[in-house]
């Protein structure tokens, strides 16, 4: 049985595991895909569509914050778009 726990941060992770995996699994139960093949999905669609945003990846904030890119959001949607959506 488990306890609660006094840490709050215990209590928000658990929270967060929690709230996180209920679609996967209400997919999983409907259509009785495996959940490593939803987490799989799931882990890539947020890796590909983070690469049009300038917080996104770290890498991409380096280069908004020092390239002195004019209206990060719109350059980058405007350069990346076609390379995300080929991918």
């Amino acid at each position: 049985m488990l306890q609660a726990s006094a840490n709050p941060c215990d209590q928000v992770c658990i929270s967060e595991i929690s709230e996180g995996s209920v679609y996967p699994n209400n997919v999983n139960l409907k259509t009785k895909t495996p959940p490593k093949i939803l987490l799989l999905s799931l882990a890539f669609a947020v890796t590909i569509g983070s690469v049009m945003s300038p917080i996104g990846n770290p890498q991409n904030l380096l280069i908004a914050l020092n390239g002195n890119v004019p209206n990060a959001f719109i350059t980058f949607l405007k350069y990346l778009a076609v390379p995300t959506i080929v991918n």
